[in-house]
């Protein structure tokens, strides 16, 4: 983020760490009070939802004054007023995705070479192979 930041030309600061929770938003929040923050990542929604709470709390207008971005997309993230940003990450099909390059980064050469043993059974289609 700071390499972005200096490449577009704005200022990224860090807060923390903080708890992955509502409370850790709230410490967040008031880190960056009477700053001259126009907008917020944050770890998780439950860090950004904590953000939105003190800051509304404290007169502060969300997204009008500062924008808050949350990570997971969970329930809570709409339900919160007002409702937060929140990007899904698609841990599910990142994880299929990796397992099968390293599968593939392991098969390949060993195919070429012929030497691989594969043993029946083994969890999740993980293979062995000698060399």
């Amino acid at each position: 983020m700071h390499d972005i930041g200096n490449r577009m030309g704005f200022k990224v600061n860090q807060i923390g760490p903080v708890h992955p929770t509502v409370e850790g938003g709230y410490q967040a929040a008031l880190a960056l009070e009477g700053g001259d923050t126009t907008a917020i990542i944050a770890y998780n929604d439950l860090i950004a939802v904590g953000i939105v709470l003190r800051f509304t709390a404290d007169g502060v207008n969300v997204p009008g004054d500062v924008s808050v971005i949350g990570f997971d997309n969970t329930l809570i993230a709409p339900v919160v007023t007002p409702p937060i940003t929140s990007i899904r990450i698609p841990r599910v099909q990142l994880g299929q995705v990796a397992v099968r390059r390293l599968l593939l980064m392991m098969i390949s050469p060993m195919i070429l070479l012929g030497v691989f043993l594969w043993i029946p059974g083994m969890l999740f289609g993980i293979y062995v192979f000698a060399c």
